[in-house]
């Protein structure tokens, strides 16, 4: 409050403090026997408590919900195309946190390390972007140098599935073109709306830190174009690890997600790497928790869904993370 209101406080007054307006109050002991002492205050608040019981009638409080330690998808609401793609429940209400690129955030950032659940949220985007739109109105590219979204490789929703970097660079190049197309000539009105048509691509880079460095990654041929994203059909879900972002912030496209504030999640990582999205750190979660940060709103912590992969004959499918594991 003020530390001349604070020097008033006698220090001999148990339970003496100070209101925001910087008046003394004085607290009560918490309990009803006729003791004023503060010995055996422990028991007085228990027996308190257990008298209030005996004597209320109507319904007890709610029971504290706490957030799943494995959310199955099956429990969230379908995906949409109206309302997006939920991925998990906040914890304040456990109400569905949802992804909808057709709002004001075109592009969607994960952060996570090691077995914390980036690919099973991405995998999860996935296939709730493959529900909720017909292949005609939405295209996916996935870029997955691990291998860890190869399931979704032969749906007829995915337009390229990279799992090299010169396939990327290739598929995003691609991308730039549709782009170019769909930007509003050079003497067109400004009061004109856009007057493209077609699907809408969804990028979904997992492990960009894997490829990136700081001269560039593969999709450096749409940095000039994720700006206006949401005005020509153009959204990119870039997954990376913790480690290192505070180097990869240099990385000319991450650096771009990152200034258009784009909304994301911060799964499990070391706070060391200092602010990462809005002000907000990483830290230590079990696997699938993080923080949903979204601009101008307070981080919220959400379990999102597991997501496992389907095993697809022939193919070799890295490590993922499983319930329960750290």
């Amino acid at each position: 409050v003020s530390r001349q209101a604070a020097a008033s406080l006698p220090a001999e007054v148990p339970g003496r403090g100070l209101t925001m307006d910087g008046l003394h109050f004085q607290a009560a002991l918490p309990r009803a026997d006729g003791v004023a002492d503060d010995e055996g205050t422990a028991f007085a608040l228990g027996r308190l408590l257990s008298d209030a019981a005996e004597h209320w009638s109507e319904p007890g409080a709610p029971p504290i919900r706490l957030l799943p330690r494995v959310l199955d998808p099956s429990n969230l609401p379908p995906p949409s195309a109206r309302e997006g793609v939920p991925f998990g429940v906040e914890e304040r209400g456990l109400d569905p946190v949802w992804v909808r690129f057709a709002g004001p955030d075109p592009h969607f950032l994960v952060f996570g390390d090691s077995q914390s659940g980036k690919s099973s949220l991405l995998r999860g985007l996935g296939r709730g972007l493959i529900v909720a739109h017909p292949p005609e109105e939405l295209q996916l590219v996935v870029v997955d140098v691990r291998r860890s979204l190869i399931d979704l490789a032969h749906d007829p929703h995915v337009m390229t599935y990279a799992a090299s970097p010169p396939a990327a660079q290739q598929a995003a190049e691609r991308l730039r073109s549709i782009a170019g197309e769909r930007m509003a000539p050079a003497d067109a009105s400004p009061l004109a709306a856009p007057t493209w048509s077609g699907p809408r691509y969804v990028v979904l880079f997992d492990d960009y830190d894997l490829v990136a460095g700081p001269t560039g990654g593969p999709l450096a041929p749409l940095l000039d174009v994720l700006a206006v994203g949401g005005d020509i059909g153009l959204h990119v879900v870039l997954s990376r690890r913790v480690g290192g972002s505070a180097r990869g912030a240099y990385e000319a496209v991450f650096g771009r997600l990152r200034e258009l504030g784009s909304p994301g999640v911060l799964l499990s990582g070391d706070p060391g790497e200092g602010p990462l999205l809005g002000g907000t750190k990483a830290q230590a979660q079990p696997s699938g928790r993080g923080l949903l940060v979204r601009r101008g709103e307070r981080p919220v912590l959400v379990q999102t869904a597991f997501s496992p992969p389907t095993p697809v004959p022939g193919a070799a499918v890295s490590s993922s993370w499983t319930p329960g594991e750290s």
